[in-house]
């Protein structure tokens, strides 16, 4: 995404759709432009809470297959690059 001023009421505006890939180049009044950021940062918000959650995840199954694996007696001292 680029962006930029056309003048004291408009904005330029150059996006890529992130599923169809489509390139599209605007120009938009500062009242669209507010909207538009606005959006964008409700979507950023959003995929980063869902990486967060996705990390989470993935430490919570790890941790598990780690105390797995010490309650089976399975980790030694070499497991660990000291």
């Amino acid at each position: 995404m680029e962006w930029g001023t056309v003048d004291d009421d408009s904005w330029w505006i150059v996006s890529r759709c992130g599923e169809c890939e489509v390139w599209a180049e605007v120009v938009v009044t500062n009242a669209q432009a507010a909207w538009y950021d606005l959006e964008l940062d409700r979507q950023l918000t959003d995929l980063s809470r869902a990486a967060q959650r996705l990390d989470a995840e993935r430490m919570a199954e790890e941790a598990q297959a780690f105390l797995a694996e010490l309650h089976a007696d399975q980790v030694v001292a070499e497991d660990f690059d000291c």
